[in-house]
């Protein structure tokens, strides 16, 4: 531990694969919120993975997207990560175009600490989400930590609406450009821990950018080659 010349302490935390999540990154949370400078440092590369893998969260709501939210939990599965569906009301979901699923879990029953990402699907319900007090304050708490959050087509207003962009760069819905400060007309946009994307043509692209992100290049391009992506 280092005393800094402003005085604030400055704290390091060694990561490598295998590291217990729980207790490293209660750590590093806890340290931060008492102000203290605390670092996390990879022993060998900078993409690590704890004991339990990476944990993603999908929150559904009736009238979700079924390409842009079955594609991204299909393929970050693939990629062996620990992907939930997440009910943001009741358990049983129906898509907006009349496909039912089940969740994993529901919001009122999850701890969002567990989780190392999220990643919000579009269609009419996003409408939903965003009033969804609790969905909101994860977000933000995600956002200030770094995690990784993913929104695609009309979901990244949702993140707008919260001031998660206000100083981000970031892709939406065509059409739907006004909701963004600094709006871009790439299929798939990533500006530090935010990754947008434009709608259901874009959902593989999307998915595999967040697999990038979470697991690496060479699991990416794996898939990729899986997958049969051009």
């Amino acid at each position: 531990m280092k005393t800094l010349k402003s005085g604030i302490m400055r704290v390091m935390v060694p990561l490598t694969d295998g590291f217990e999540e729980i207790e490293a990154l209660t750590v590093v949370d806890v340290l931060r919120r008492a102000g203290l400078e605390v670092e996390t440092v990879g022993i060998v590369g900078s993409v690590i993975q704890g004991c339990h893998g990476i944990r993603v969260m999908v929150p559904l709501t009736d009238g979700f997207e079924e390409i842009e939210a079955l594609t991204v939990v299909d393929v970050l599965r693939r990629a062996g990560l620990e992907v939930e569906t997440v009910g943001i009301v009741g358990s049983a979901i129906q898509g907006c175009h009349g496909i039912r699923v089940m969740v994993d879990k529901r919001l009122m029953d999850i701890n969002p600490n567990q989780y190392d990402a999220i990643v919000l699907p579009g269609g009419p319900g996003y409408k939903t989400l965003a009033k969804t007090g609790k969905l909101i304050e994860v977000l933000k708490d995600f956002n200030a930590r770094k995690k990784t959050i993913g929104a695609i087509c009309a979901a990244p207003s949702i993140l707008a609406q919260a001031g998660i962009l206000d100083d981000k760069r970031a892709t939406i819905f065509p059409g739907m450009e006004k909701e963004l400060s600094y709006p871009r007309g790439n299929r798939v946009v990533i500006d530090d821990n935010i990754i947008t994307s434009q709608g259901p043509g874009t959902a593989m692209e999307f998915a595999l950018a967040l697999v990038k992100k979470l697991s690496g290049d060479s699991e990416a391009l794996r898939l990729k080659r899986e997958l049969v992506v051009a």
